[in-house]
C-alpha cells in the first residue's frame, strides 16, 4: 500500500508491503517541488500533481509499479471541514446519527456535497465526536490525478488525525490534557492544539523562522493566550526534522511548557509498530520526517471502519457530480457458480426424463417435434468451369464497449469549463471513464483526437460522436502506447 502525504509544494511517500509470511517491507521518499501542488488545501492542476506523484513513486525501489496501485492520501487539515462536539448524556445510541446530521446542518449550512465520517473518544464520563468531511468535487479531482497513473484511491486522512494517533496512547485516563503538537522544520514552525478528546481547533499555528525573531517566544505567547482562556497547555510534543537539534530541558524552559520529543514517544509507546515496520534488514525509518505517514498507517490498522470514501464511487461510474451511492458488493466464488449451473442442468435433465417414462416401461420416448441441431457442412471447392461462388459473409466488427473506454479530455481552447462540457456530452452518449484537464497550450483551433493506433476504429467512432459539435474536421494523432488513457481529446475553439 502507498501512503502519500501532499502539502503545498511537497510530497512524501511511505510504501508498506506485507508478505505472505506476515513480514513487512518498507520504502520512503520525499521531495519539494518548484511549483505549488495545493492552494488552500485544493489541487491546482491534476496533471501536475499526477506527474509529481509519478516522480516520487519512481524513486522508491520497493514499489512494484505493476501491482502497488492502492493509495491512501494524507492531506493538510485545510482540505477538510472539521467539527467536534460533545454528545449529551440523554442521546441514545440509536439517535446519535440523527444528532450528528443535525450538527452538520447547523455547522455547515451552505457547504457543497461532502463525504464524511466520524469517531468517538470517551473518557471521564464524557463522549466526544470528531467529524471530518471533504467536498465530493475535491475527491473527484484527486481520483482524476491518481487515475492518470492507474492508481486507486482507497482512503483519505487529514494530517491532524495522523498526529493525534501518534500520542493517543500517552493520554492518561480520567485526566483532560491540553496538548500542542508542533512541527519544527527548516523554514517554518507549525502546530495544532489538541486535548484528550482529539483535535481542539483546526486553525494551524504557523510561525516563519528567521534569525531576527526567536519562534520559541512566539510559541510561549500562544501558550499564555490559552492559559487566559482556562486551557493551560500541559504538554508540547515536538516533531519535524529540526526537532533532533533541540535540547529537551532548555526548550521546556524557554517555551514555558513541558516538552515531549516525538522521537522518544514512538519507541516507548509504539514499539510493536516500529519493530513491525523496521524489521531486521529494513532501512531506519526517519520518524520525525514521516510522522504523519506513520500515524496514518497506525490509524489505518486500528480504525478499519473509518473512511471518508463511504458511499463514494470512483469516477468510472460516469456521474457528473463524481458521486454514486453504491450497494455493498457480494463476491460469489466462480466455483460456486459452476456447481450451481451443473446442478441445475442435471436436475432439469432428470425431471425431463422422469416425465417421459411410461408406467411399467423404462423406454424413453423421444419427442418427434424436436429439431436436431444443424451441422455445418463445408461446400466443395468450385471447379474452374463451375459458377463463381458467392463471396463469404463478412465477419461482424466487434462493438466497442463505451463504458470501458478510458478518455482524457484536455482543454486547448482557453475557454473556461469547455473540457467539462465535452465530458458531459460524451457521458450522454454512453462513455463513463472520463478525466478532464488543461492542454499544454490554449491555442488549439481544431479539435484533436489521439489514439494509440492512428486512424483506429475508436478514433473514427469518437470523431463520429462529436461530428455535430465541431465546426471543422478533427485531426487524428497517435497516442503514446504507455499512456493510461485509450484516447485523448484536445478540445479546440472549433468545438461549439
Amino acid at each position: 500500500m502507498l501512503f502519500l502525504y501532499i502539502d503545498q509544494n511537497q510530497i512524501k511517500l511511505f510504501h508498506v508491503k506485507k508478505s505472505l509470511l506476515g513480514q513487512y517491507s518498507i520504502g520512503f521518499y520525499q521531495k519539494k517541488f518548484q511549483v505549488d501542488l495545493l492552494k488552500n488545501g485544493k489541487v491546482i492542476n491534476s496533471d501536475v500533481l499526477a506527474s509529481a506523484m509519478k516522480e516520487i513513486a519512481a524513486n522508491v525501489p520497493s514499489v512494484d509499479h505493476s501491482r502497488d496501485k492502492e493509495v491512501t492520501l494524507i492531506l493538510p487539515q485545510n482540505s477538510f471541514n472539521f467539527l467536534r462536539t460533545e454528545v449529551p448524556s440523554d442521546v441514545s445510541s440509536s439517535a446519535i446519527l440523527s444528532f450528528i446530521k443535525d450538527k452538520i446542518k447547523s455547522s455547515f449550512p451552505s457547504s457543497p456535497e461532502t463525504a464524511s465520517d466520524y469517531f468517538f473518544v470517551e473518557d471521564n464520563n464524557k463522549k466526544f465526536i470528531s467529524l471530518y468531511s471533504i467536498d465530493l468535487a475535491f475527491i473527484e479531482t484527486l481520483q482524476n490525478s491518481l487515475g492518470l497513473l492507474d492508481y486507486r484511491l482507497i482512503n483519505i486522512y487529514p494530517d491532524t488525525l495522523s498526529y493525534y494517533k501518534l500520542f493517543e496512547k500517552t493520554l492518561r485516563k480520567g485526566k483532560v490534557e491540553h496538548i500542542i503538537y508542533g512541527l519544527y522544520e527548516k523554514e517554518m514552525f507549525g502546530a495544532y492544539v489538541y486535548n484528550s478528546y482529539g483535535l481542539q481547533s483546526q486553525d494551524k499555528i504557523e510561525i516563519k523562522l528567521n534569525e531576527k525573531k526567536d519562534f520559541k517566544l512566539t510559541l510561549k505567547e500562544k501558550a499564555d493566550e490559552f492559559e487566559k482562556k482556562n486551557q493551560k497547555i500541559n504538554r508540547f510534543i515536538l516533531s519535524g526534522i529540526k526537532a533532533d537539534t533541540v535540547r529537551q530541558d532548555l526548550f521546556t524552559k524557554e517555551v514555558g511548557m513541558w516538552t515531549n520529543p516525538l522521537k522518544r514517544i514512538i519507541p516507548h509507546f509504539y514499539s510493536d509498530y516500529l519493530k513491525m515496520l523496521q524489521g531486521q534488514n529494513q532501512p531506519e525509518l526517519p520518524i520525525l520526517t514521516y510522522d504523519m505517514l506513520i500515524g496514518a498507517f497506525i490509524f489505518n490498522t486500528e480504525n478499519k471502519d473509518f473512511s471518508l470514501l463511504k458511499g463514494v464511487s470512483s469516477n468510472k461510474n460516469g456521474n457528473k457530480n463524481g458521486k454514486k451511492l453504491s450497494l455493498p458488493k457480494v463476491n460469489i466464488p466462480k466455483k460456486a457458480v459452476v456447481l450451481f449451473l451443473l446442478s441445475f442442468i442435471f436436475g432439469f435433465a432428470i425431471l425431463f426424463g422422469v416425465s417421459k417414462v411410461r408406467s411399467g416401461d423404462l423406454a424413453i420416448n423421444i419427442p418427434t417435434n424436436l429439431t436436431m441441431p444443424k451441422i455445418f457442412t463445408p461446400k466443395p471447392t468450385a471447379m474452374p468451369d463451375s459458377p463463381t461462388p458467392e463471396p463469404p459473409t463478412p465477419t461482424p466488427t466487434p462493438q466497442i464497449d463505451k463504458s470501458a473506454v478510458k478518455i482524457k479530455i484536455l482543454n486547448g481552447s482557453g475557454i473556461v469549463g469547455k473540457a467539462g462540457k465535452v465530458k458531459s456530452f460524451l457521458q450522454d452518449v454512453g462513455y463513463e471513464d472520463i478525466l478532464t484537464g488543461n492542454a499544454d497550450t490554449f491555442d488549439y483551433e481544431t479539435t484533436v483526437i489521439q489514439t494509440k493506433d492512428d486512424g483506429s476504429r475508436l478514433a473514427n467512432l469518437l470523431a463520429a460522436e462529436i461530428k455535430s459539435e465541431v465546426e471543422s474536421r478533427v485531426v487524428f494523432e497517435k497516442l503514446d502506447s504507455d499512456n493510461a488513457a485509450d484516447a485523448v481529446i484536445i478540445v479546440g475553439t472549433d468545438f461549439k
